[in-house]
């Protein structure tokens, strides 16, 4: 801890340096008032010890000074001249504390003390604020410029409630910003959830957004809540929402303008308080050119946009991706080992499925430790790729098909220990076994 001290009597100036010294803090002095502002501007102290009644600037203007400076600054005034309203005004300034002179050195040194105990508490406070946040951000990696100046972006806009348009292609991370924003903002400790508006059918949009009544329709036994209620507090982040069907659209308008839903079959609206970050795959912009997405809403939606670039345009991000999913998917030396020695082939692929295919690849490697050369080969289907020819989710599905076919053949067909391996619950590992007809011969 750093100290100044401020006090004309070079008895008690020496003295409480040499009583603080002892003690081990870093200590600096100054003699008048006029040298003691000129420290405090010049050095970063964590207290400032001064008289009150001094040659040059008086206690109460060095008081000034050091809170101006840096109002986490601690300030004790020392005086022997005191009176009620000297010291309140010292205390209304933001001193810590006033002491009387003849003072016992004692006294001062338990202050000085409780001090260093509050700072040694807030540091450690904060590191684990640090830490917590680091935490709850794990699959954010990327150290390129575009990355950290996107990062830079979230944390910004975290601190407002604006809606947010992320725009990026499919596998670049989009879902992993939103919770990024969520987990730098006010809202961290609410829900964040997240919805597909591909996966969702057009006759249920509807009931799975607002939620339903009672009686609303066959096979409404009771009242469910939908997505934006369940949010309520928190972040609603609607992925893929260029799919999201017109008539949808014009609904999802009115909820960010009133800040309200009303859910199937009810005649009454429900309050709700949330953040709304949407992504898309498509230039939103060009849907609205074409006529495909309503123009109000894309504006409603689109009042910060932050793009994600794609991996290809990152290239200097793969190398710390790599290693982050070889510890995700419990990596060993031999993993290390096998990637460290084709880097220069992983770099110069192009990654048209972005982070999710380099994640896909990686898990790839952990399970079956050896190099799979003819995945890089420059195939009919890789060029069709490359070329656009082949959709892309067409492509990550192939690649997809094939780590679950290979991870349940290594387990034998045992669906809990690929399941577990894969890190998802059983039921996906089920249904994507049966989207990809997937089946044991």
């Amino acid at each position: 801890m750093r100290i100044l001290i401020v006090e004309d009597d070079k008895i008690n100036r020496i003295a409480l340096k040499n009583a603080l010294t002892k003690n081990g803090y870093t200590v600096d002095v100054a003699e008048n008032g006029n040298e003691g502002g000129h420290k405090i501007q010049e050095n970063n102290y964590h207290l400032v010890i001064t008289d009150l009644k001094l040659p040059g600037f008086d206690g109460i203007k060095v008081l000034e000074i050091a809170k101006k400076k840096n109002k986490e600054c601690f300030v004790i005034v020392i005086t022997g001249y005191a009176t009620v309203e000297t010291a309140v005004k010292a205390l209304k300034l933001g001193a810590y504390d006033y002491l009387i002179k003849p003072y016992p050195l004692e006294e001062l040194m338990n202050k000085v003390k409780q001090i260093e105990e509050y700072l040694k508490i807030k540091e450690e406070n904060e590191k684990l604020k640090r830490e917590a946040q680091s935490l709850k951000t794990p699959d954010f990696v990327g150290e390129s410029d575009k990355i950290k100046k996107l990062l830079n972006q979230a944390k910004i806009v975290a601190e407002t409630d604006a809606t947010v348009l992320i725009e990026g292609e499919s596998g670049t991370g989009k879902e992993v910003l939103a919770r990024t924003i969520h987990n730098f903002s006010e809202r961290k400790d609410k829900p964040f959830v997240g919805i597909n508006c591909s996966a969702i059918p057009d006759s249920l949009f509807e009931s799975e957004l607002f939620g339903y009544k009672k009686g609303a329709f066959t096979g409404a036994v009771s009242d469910k809540k939908g997505f934006f209620e369940i949010a309520s507090g928190g972040t609603l982040f609607i992925d893929d929402i260029d799919d999201m069907p017109k008539n949808v659209q014009v609904k999802i308008l009115r909820v960010i303008q009133e800040r309200e839903i009303f859910p199937v079959g009810s005649e009454f609206p429900v309050k709700i308080d949330i953040r709304i970050i949407s992504a898309t795959k498509k230039p939103l912009g060009e849907l609205v050119k074409k006529g495909k997405f309503r123009e109000d809403l894309f504006y409603r939606l689109n009042v910060v946009n932050l793009k994600l670039p794609p991996l290809r345009e990152r290239k200097e991000d793969i190398p710390l991706l790599i290693k982050h999913f070889i510890n995700k998917y419990n990596g060993n030396e031999t993993t290390e080992k096998i990637i460290e020695k084709h880097i220069d082939v992983l770099m110069a692929y192009n990654w048209p499925g972005n982070i999710r295919e380099l994640e896909n690849f990686v898990q790839r490697i952990c399970a079956f430790p050896e190099f799979p050369y003819n995945y890089f080969e420059k195939t009919d289907e890789n060029s069709a790729i490359f070329d656009g020819k082949i959709p892309l989710d067409e492509y990550i599905s192939k690649r997809e098909r094939e780590i679950i076919l290979n991870s349940l053949e290594k387990f034998n067909w045992n669906i809990s220990k690929t399941a577990e391996f894969l890190k998802i619950p059983r039921t996906t590992l089920r249904s994507k076994m049966q989207k990809y007809g997937i089946k044991k011969v």
